[in-house]
This record gives structure tokens, C-alpha cells and sequence, in this order.
């Protein structure tokens, strides 16, 4: 995020978000950042083609497009000139280098954002409109800051602050990127109304592409693993679902972003990774990186002690194998939830069925290196076994639910949703918490 447009440090930019009600902003990065990569013309050609189609779509919408920008773009484009004299581009604040300073930017916009009775909350400025190989670098051509009517407060845990934080075991997946791209969001919600009620977390794993890493998955496994950040998407949809039916207690959503690459800095099996939480893994395979990621970001939130949380990952093949995918499995630390669990599926449509969690499985992942292994080198139950192993990562007695997205792809859809990609979890956890049915 950068700082000059971060809402805490930007007073006038804050008031300005305050009096209005959407818009949409879109930051262009200098495109000397590009050249280091040789994708100059294809990443400017998307930009083009991208922001001609979210104009169109605005404009039906009445909705403003901004462009904000680090440097001279229009010096290197021709074709971005032709767009923003052709298309409906409300304005456009350049910084310093275009006679503007900082504070009479933020006066400029504050001024256009409060005539117009328009308002933008900053969401994550590295979503981007580009093919998924692009899709997780810093220095992209453009990030996109999502409208919403009700404040988000977002923060990004970088991956120096995960160092400060000791988060060994995210930074263990993230370390073979070649460019330091992956963190946790952490996004909040706050009720209109003041409540008592205590807060719910939902944190998903978002591994934006995953080759297996140094335990490389073969080309019928790795294709498609661009949606191995289902978890963190539904996480994210059931946040805004909540959000947008005014739920009425505090929300937090953590997704836990990174790649997990192959390279001479991957981290491989035999390695000992310590976690935020000082506990040491045992590194069997490196394509478990999906309980590693999620091993400190559990850490992390459950330290704010929440009254529950809820995780989402297309985390085994395992559980696939045992309930197919019609089902996705479930997994609590609060036995007595699990008929209540089968009946929210049931009456959501979105069925799931919960599996044990006895400690008795703890021996198939006792290292003789370390506190834990990550996983165990016999098949068959990896998806308890993985349950077993994140649960060591949820402090403070923390009521916990994982769910294990077995039915996160099925052929031609499933129940209401006729997709192949069907987004379960975001129905069933919003039914879960409207009905209240974990008492």
C-alpha cells in the first residue's frame, strides 16, 4: 500500500471518503518498472484493454474512473494518451513531476470527490487485471481499489513484517518468489450499529499459483492451480456478503497470499522452519505449502482472540478422495458442533461432512527433529492429518471450523450453482452465521 494513499496517514483524503459514495480508482505504476521484466508492451497492451472495458462498464454504471500515477506515463504512451482523451476518464492527478505536490493533490481530490457526492474505500492495491502469471508482482501495470459502501480497514502484512514477526513458515513458501510479492490481508469490518457481539474471523488460503515447489506436482496435477487461492476468495465473498447484509457483529478476513514457486531458494523436505508461535516444523514435502501459510496466519489471528474463527483451503487431495466432491469436509475443536455443521450444509446447499480430530493421530506427524511434522510420508488420511497440524496453530481455546474445499470444482456445478468453479463456502458460512446455528 503506498503511504501517501493509505486513509490513516491521509487526513484529507479520509474526509473525503467519508462524504462520498463510489468510485472507482485505478494506480498506474511507472512503467521503467516494467522493463526489468521485457513485458513492457504486453503488460501496457492489457492496460490499454482493461481500462477500455472497465470505462465502458462504468460509464453504463455512472460510476467515475480515476487514474493516479507515479510518473510520466503519458511520455511512454501514446496509445494510454489516446485512451484517456477518448474514453470517460473524470481526472487524473499525476504527482509532483507534473506540477502537482502532495498536499495539493489530495486537496484537488478531496475537492472533486466531495462536488461529485462520491466516495472509494481503499481494498488491496495488488489486485490486478492481468493473467494470473502476472497476477501476484509488485510494480504492476495498474491496481485497482474496489468500491464499497460500508469502511473496510485493511492492513497488509508485508514480508518484512512477517520477519519482524517470525511467520517462519509463510516465509518459507514465499522465499523462492523471485520478487518479495506475497503477505497476509487483513481486512476488518465494523457494524453501523454498535454490538456486543463478539468478533468472527475468516481466513483463507491463497496460494495464487502452486507448482508443488521442489516436490514438482506433474503437468496433469499443476495445471490449474491458479485457484488454489479458492479459500482466500471465499473468505473474501463471505466477508462481503456479511458486509453488504449490515451483519450485525465485527468481521475480520485474513488471506494469506503468496506463490509457491520452485528455485534455488525454495525451501525443500529434511529443512526445520520456526513458526510466529516459536513451534518447529519438520519439512516432509513441499507441497503442503498450503498448511504452512496458514499455520502462522492462524497464529497470528487467534492471538486477537476472536470468539471464532473459520478457515478455508483447497487443502488435500485426501479429503477429495474420501467424500468426493459433492461434500466438502469440515473439521471443529468443538465436538458438539457437528450435527449443527451437517444441517447448515443441508439447509444451504452446500453440504458438508465433518471428520475426527483425535489426538491418537498426532504419532503419524511426531518428529524426531522438530516439535511437528508437516505431514506424513504414509497416504491415506492427510486431510486429518492437516486438520491435526493447523490446529496447534489456533491459540487462546479458540472455537475453530477448517474446511477442507474437496467441492471447490465439480463438473457441471453443484446444487444452485452451475459453474465448474463454484465458490462453496461463501452460502453456507453466511447461513452458518445469519441462523446462529453454533450456539
Amino acid at each position: 500500500m503506498r503511504n501517501d494513499l493509505r486513509l490513516d496517514d491521509n487526513p484529507s483524503f479520509e474526509s473525503a471518503f467519508l462524504e462520498c459514495e463510489e468510485v472507482l480508482a485505478v494506480y498506474l505504476y511507472s512503467p521503467k518498472q516494467w522493463n526489468s521484466h521485457n513485458e513492457s508492451n504486453v503488460k501496457l497492451d492489457f492496460l490499454i484493454q482493461n481500462l477500455q472495458s472497465l470505462s465502458k462498464n462504468l460509464s453504463n454504471l455512472n460510476v467515475p474512473l480515476i487514474l493516479l500515477n507515479s510518473l510520466n506515463f503519458k511520455s511512454v504512451s501514446m496509445e494510454l494518451d489516446e485512451f484517456i482523451s477518448d474514453n470517460n476518464v473524470d481526472k487524473i492527478y499525476w504527482n509532483r513531476e507534473f506540477g502537482l505536490n502532495e498536499e495539493n493533490r489530495d486537496e484537488e481530490v478531496k475537492s472533486f470527490l466531495i462536488s461529485s457526492k462520491q466516495r472509494f474505500e481503499i481494498f488491496n492495491d495488488q489486485i490486478l487485471f492481468e493473467p494470473g502469471s502476472l497476477k501476484t508482482q509488485q510494480g504492476g501495470n495498474f491496481s485497482v481499489f474496489t468500491p464499497f459502501k460500508n469502511k473496510w480497514k485493511l492492513e497488509f502484512y508485508d514480508e518484512p513484517i512477517l520477519k519482524k514477526k517470525k511467520a517462519g513458515a509463510f516465509l518459507a513458501v514465499s522465499q523462492a518468489s523471485p520478487k518479495a510479492d506475497s503477505g497476509i490481508v487483513r481486512l476488518r469490518y465494523t457494524p453501523k450499529i454498535s454490538t456486543k457481539g463478539k468478533k468472527v474471523f475468516l481466513i483463507g488460503k491463497g496460494i495464487c499459483y502452486d507448482t508443488g515447489g521442489v516436490n514438482l506436482k506433474p503437468a496433469n496435477y499443476m495445471y490449474g492451480m491458479h485457484e488454489d487461492m479458492q479459500g482466500s476468495a471465499v473468505a473474501l465473498g463471505v466477508f462481503l456478503a456479511l458486509t453488504k447484509i449490515n451483519f450485525n457483529r465485527p468481521v475480520e478476513c485474513w488471506m494469506a497470499l503468496a506463490v509457491n514457486h520452485i528455485g534455488p531458494k525454495a525451501y525443500k523436505p529434511n529443512d526445520v522452519i520456526t513458526a510466529s508461535d516459536g513451534t518447529t516444523i519438520e519439512i516432509i514435502h513441499s507441497d503442503a505449502e498450503g498448511r504452512m501459510v496458514l499455520s502462522d496466519t492462524l497464529a497470528l489471528a487467534s492471538k486477537e482472540k476472536p470468539s471464532l474463527i473459520i478457515d478455508y483451503a483447497t487443502l488435500t487431495g485426501a479429503c477429495m478422495y474420501s467424500i468426493g466432491t459433492s461434500y466438502s469436509g469440515v473439521f471443529t475443536n468443538k465436538k458438539e458442533w457437528h450435527a449443527d455443521l451437517i444441517k447448515a450444509g443441508e439447509d444451504s446447499g452446500e453440504r458438508v461432512w465433518p471428520f475426527p480430530l483425535d489426538e491418537d493421530f498426532d504419532h503419524m506427524i511426531k518428529s524426531d527433529i522438530a516439535d511437528i511434522k508437516q505431514c506424513s510420508q504414509e497416504s491415506g488420511v492427510d486431510h486429518i492429518l492437516a486438520s491435526r497440524f493447523l490446529q496447534r496453530f489456533v491459540k487462546n481455546n479458540t472455537p475453530w471450523v477448517h474446511m477442507d474445499l474437496s467441492s471447490s470444482n465439480k463438473k457441471g456445478g453443484l446444487a444452485h450453482i452451475p459453474t465448474d468453479t463454484i465458490g462453496f463456502g461463501v452460502r453456507y458460512s453466511v447461513n452458518l452465521l445469519l441462523n446462529n446455528y453454533l450456539k
